[in-house]
């Protein structure tokens, strides 16, 4: 048995950026005196199970309950049951507060809460849902011991007028899948994409943060002006919603969505020339950092963290409020470079590099 035990909190493992984020630390922390571990909150299998126990990480399941006290009398059992865990930490927001206080009566030492998003613009300002947010926020504060945001906004989000801000820790997220980008020169050809068209793309899942409704009207303006079409690379609830959208803007012909996919970055460097990220709100946008190392330039809305900006030449910024003509002509503005090398050293130097976030993690865990 390894000298340590960290139990990881999420929902479930899908293909978004914080399971991508956590697969990257299991697969880091493999020949570390750290077990890492994640439970689940169902029962149903989700799409990186394999992956997780092929680092040799267990999943334990512990189904989501409306009820709290049915939550927190299933998941005190749970950590009993697999106990010794030195660590809980949790990414499932607000409802973090429940997790801690359980770990916390279960005798678990280290309980981290981690945030993730910026949800301020979004959450009621009065109500049941603003008393149970201020809740829960009491509860993190009682009840956990490290506070961690993947950002600034992140961390106001979740901590904002009841942690001290002295207690408080950054700790962006690292990337292990951009050590090895694949460049498939005919991946565009295979792709059905002309190399006269300009090539939009978004990756991200087909959700309401992602803002695809404005991204579409967008993309209608550009295709006035340009030759463009525009390839989505993502699955999520909203699909149907976002497929009649394209049937309703007469764009059909102009737009591929391609589903979840894991080579994500390697279809950014192979077939994109710009990138358009109008999302609501985010945490840490991986998927910038991502565009930056792969050599594609990206418009981002400027409600977003600057962060995960750090080559000033790729990201650009427009707000939610311009309209759709501004942001077509800052997309057309925006210049692809042949040479990636030099963005990739400087991606070497930031802590969203794997092996500089895992030393930081591992301070962390001591």
């Amino acid at each position: 048995m390894k000298e340590k035990r960290a139990l990881h909190i999420i929902n479930r493992l899908n293909t978004g950026g914080v399971e991508r984020w956590l697969l990257g630390i299991a697969e880091g922390l493999q020949d570390s005196s750290t077990q890492i571990d994640v439970l689940v909150h169902t029962e149903e299998p989700s799409e990186l199970d394999e992956l997780f126990t092929n680092t040799g990480s267990q999943i334990v399941k512990c189904q989501y309950a409306r009820n709290p006290f049915s939550y927190a009398f299933r998941l005190y059992r749970v950590l009993k049951r697999n106990q010794p865990y030195d660590i809980v930490h949790s990414h499932v927001d607000h409802f973090s507060g429940l997790v801690l206080m359980v770990a916390f009566f279960a005798g678990v030492r280290l309980r981290i809460c981690h945030s993730h998003s910026n949800r301020e613009s979004i959450e009621p300002k009065k109500g049941v849902r603003a008393w149970y947010l201020l809740v829960m926020k009491w509860f993190i504060r009682i009840f956990a011991n490290r506070y961690v945001a993947v950002s600034k906004e992140a961390q106001r989000s979740l901590y904002g007028n009841v942690v001290p801000e002295d207690r408080l820790e950054i700790l962006y997220c690292g990337i292990q899948h951009l050590n090895n980008i694949k460049i498939n020169k005919n991946l565009r050809a295979e792709l059905g994409l002309s190399d006269s068209t300009l090539v939009v793309g978004h990756v991200g899942r087909l959700s309401e943060p992602k803002n695809h409704t404005f991204l579409l009207k967008i993309f209608a303006t550009l295709i006035t002006k340009v030759y463009a079409t525009l390839v989505l690379v993502g699955d999520g609830e909203l699909r149907e919603e976002i497929e009649s959208e394209i049937v309703e803007l007469k764009i059909s012909d102009r737009v591929k969505i391609l589903g979840m996919r894991s080579d994500a970055v390697d279809i950014m460097a192979s077939a994109f020339d710009v990138m358009l990220f109008p999302s609501l709100y985010e945490g840490l946008p991986l998927t910038v950092v991502e565009a930056q190392v792969a050599g594609v330039p990206i418009l981002v809305a400027d409600n977003i963290t600057k962060e995960a900006g750090f080559d000033s030449q790729y990201v650009q910024y427009a707000s939610l409020l311009d309209s759709t003509d501004v942001w077509s002509n800052k997309l057309l503005e925006m210049k692809k470079y042949s040479d990636i090398s030099i963005l990739q050293q400087k991606f070497k130097e930031t802590d969203f590099y794997m092996p500089n976030h895992i030393k930081k993690l591992e301070q962390l865990y001591k």
